[in-house]
């Protein structure tokens, strides 16, 4: 369980091919197993879980590829979705930038990831407070 209790999806595009999930990610994960998938959307690929009436915290790469394909997919199902700006990657900052900029004209409401952090906590003072500002520092 994460220190917000929020709960945790992870998918990884071509892994036969391409590589696991970085340790400094999947050390992270806290047990959840990645999604593997070939199509780019996550969404597509199934398994992830996720309510239509869901707010999904969005992060990965590539941004103007699998992170945008399943942003889409995802708002068009109805489900509210978070691009976390500083959260996502492309090989160039170009396509980032682009991926993004698809994801917010879609619907994708803009964030980063220490907003999403205290608008998930929504007070001081908390133990998780605590686990949270150690993170960010």
């Amino acid at each position: 369980m994460n220190a917000l209790g929020v709960p945790v999806r992870a998918s990884e595009q071509y892994p036969k091919g391409l590589g696991h999930t970085a340790p400094e990610v999947a050390d992270h994960l806290n047990g959840v197993q990645p999604v593997e998938k070939t199509c780019f959307s996550a969404e597509q690929a199934g398994g992830l879980d996720i309510a239509d009436d869901a707010q999904v915290v969005l992060c990965g790469i590539e941004s103007h590829i699998c992170a945008w394909q399943t942003a889409r997919d995802l708002l068009d199902r109805g489900v509210e979705v978070h691009v976390v700006r500083d959260g996502v990657a492309s090989r160039t900052r170009e396509n980032k930038e682009l991926g993004i900029e698809l994801m917010e004209r879609a619907g994708a409401a803009p964030t980063s990831v220490e907003t999403a952090l205290f608008d998930l906590l929504g007070a001081a003072g908390s133990d998780e407070f605590k686990t949270i500002q150690k993170v960010i520092k």
